[in-house]
């Protein structure tokens, strides 16, 4: 799968990477929305022309995209956070000082059913059943 950021400035650059990276989508009622992301080292904010990560700094002058914005096309529909204000400042201020966000890890977790016992319960109830059976 090839990669076009939709910036024309990068388009060229991005069409020459292929990748699978974990990408998710930020959005609140009436903000703009970002993207996120996450990697080994840090997790960083992406838009169309600009990366929070160091690499972007240094290929900007060479006018190529890093690989987190050509990233952005590979973000899966069903990677969509909508967080509340509260959430969306914390995340983007997190990620801004730190390149981690604490709320963003819960919300991860919570949509994959890692909070409150959510997928051990189903893990139990799949095994209950096939002893049923």
């Amino acid at each position: 799968m090839k990669c076009t950021a939709p910036s024309r400035r990068f388009k060229a650059k991005c069409d020459s990477i292929t990748t699978t990276i974990p990408v998710m989508k930020i959005e609140s009622k009436g903000l703009p929305s970002f993207y996120v992301y996450r990697g080994e080292r840090g997790d960083y904010l992406v838009n169309d022309d600009v990366c929070t990560c160091k690499s972007f700094l240094v290929k900007v002058r060479k006018y190529e995209p890093c690989k987190h914005i050509c990233s952005k096309k590979f973000a899966p529909a069903d990677r969509v956070f909508s967080v509340d204000l509260d959430e969306y400042t914390d995340i983007l201020i997190s990620l801004i000082y730190s390149n981690r966000s604490l709320v963003l890890n819960l919300l991860i977790a919570r949509s994959e059913g890692e909070i409150n016992g959510e997928k051990k319960k189903e893990k139990e109830d799949h095994q209950k059943s096939s002893e049923d059976t």
